[in-house]
């Protein structure tokens, strides 16, 4: 039996995990359930709601065919043949509803009660939206805490931010979200080949859950970046010797293997461990959560099909917080598959709920008969017996020639 399960990553200035249903980022869309468009609300001879930003002719605005019903310069309609929504796994359901910000109706979006609801809309063809500044989203809501907010790319990767860096709060009130389409070419998205111009989702809730969903539409107004960047403790400086290994890490570097997926990975193995983006970073904007499946061990690793040189770098530095993950073991592996191990408390790591960062000369694993003219993993770390509830946040990984 394989022991290693996939974690599908794509590492830009943000790391998304692709793999993991919580995070949205890939699906099998053939399968999802579209929305069915032919429900209207009760007509009763309302006005329509200008909104808070009504349409001008002349303005610049593309509708992208559903959460909308004003004027727009361009109109990309979803015909469920070529452009769809989607509603993943059936972990939400939407109904129109007479409460607009804008129009005739909102959407009402409702928590199917599982550990992660999503939707979005989506194109058979990828498109062009390099020519827009912003995506304008409204929500209101009182029980959907966090909603992420992103759009795929032309691999179906999907690259997304968090709603409450851009105004939204649960309170019962609608908020209107300004989202530069340049914070998600930050994190990674090609705005030339859109394969999802909108995509939501979320975390567990309750089925009595859920949110309403407005005025949705792009355009060339500017708007403030929402990312918030932590630098690190030792950030990047214009000629240093720095490697990224594709995972965990944000910031700059000289030097980048990317995790494409095919030839390098991040496996989780036998599925003891899950690993989500959390926005509690050491450096840049997530860290990652690494939570205990409560078996009797635990690891996960980055690795290379092919055997990659690294003698010319001299310390590995990787950085944990954790208030119950009392042991991690941090291993490189060479070509052989034979795994050389060093505790992290020996270089510095408490069980205290604070960052701890880790320098780790490569001496020690050489030490140890680690060849490293020829390593295959240059990252794995796991541990021992744990609960359910028991995890630790990772970020900031990297190897120097200091």
């Amino acid at each position: 039996m394989n022991r290693y399960a996939p974690l599908c990553v794509a590492m830009v200035c943000v790391l998304v995990l692709a793999g993991c249903r919580s995070n949205l980022d890939e699906s099998d869309y053939d399968e999802q359930e579209a929305f069915d468009f032919s429900v209207t609300p009760t007509e009763g001879g309302a006005d329509p709601l200008p909104g808070p930003d009504p349409f001008i002719t002349g303005e610049q605005r593309l509708s992208i065919g559903v959460f909308y019903e004003g004027g727009s310069s361009e109109l990309v309609e979803v015909n469920n043949e070529t452009t769809h929504l989607f509603l993943y796994e059936e972990t939400v359901g939407v109904e129109v509803v007479e409460e607009p910000l804008e129009g005739l109706s909102a959407h009402r979006v409702q928590h199917s009660g599982g550990p992660w609801w999503g939707m979005g809309v989506h194109w058979d063809s990828p498109s062009d939206l390099s020519a827009w500044a912003t995506l304008h989203i409204s929500f209101q809501s009182t029980t959907f805490a966090q909603i992420q907010i992103g759009m795929n790319g032309a691999d179906d990767v999907r690259h997304a931010v968090n709603a409450t860096n851009y105004g939204y709060v649960a309170d019962g009130q609608w908020h209107h979200l300004a989202i530069p389409l340049s914070d998600l070419a930050t994190i990674g998205l090609d705005l030339s080949a859109v394969s999802a111009p909108l995509s939501l989702g979320g975390t567990a809730g309750e089925t009595t859950d859920f949110v309403l969903i407005d005025n949705v539409y792009l355009d060339l107004t500017p708007a403030e970046s929402g990312l918030q960047l932590a630098s690190g403790p030792d950030a990047f400086q214009e000629g240093d010797q720095r490697l990224n290994i594709g995972a965990f890490y944000e910031g700059g570097s000289s030097a980048m293997v990317e995790i494409d997926n095919e030839t390098t990975h991040v496996f989780l193995y036998d599925n003891t461990v899950t690993a989500d983006p959390v926005e509690e970073p050491l450096e840049g904007l997530n860290a990652h959560r690494l939570q205990h499946a409560g078996g009797d061990w635990w690891g996960m690793g980055i690795h290379w099909d092919t055997a990659r040189d690294l003698t010319a770098w001299t310390t590995l530095h990787i950085s944990f917080r954790s208030a119950s993950f009392a042991e991690i073991e941090i291993g490189v592996t060479g070509n052989a598959e034979d795994r050389h191990v060093v505790n992290a408390t020996a270089y510095g790591y408490t069980n205290d709920d604070e960052w701890h960062q880790l320098s780790i000369p490569l001496a020690d694993f050489v030490a140890d008969g680690l060849d490293l003219s020829a390593v295959r993993s240059p990252l794995s770390i796991g541990g021992a017996t744990g609960a359910a509830t028991d995890f630790a946040l990772i970020d900031n990984v990297y190897y120097t020639a200091d």
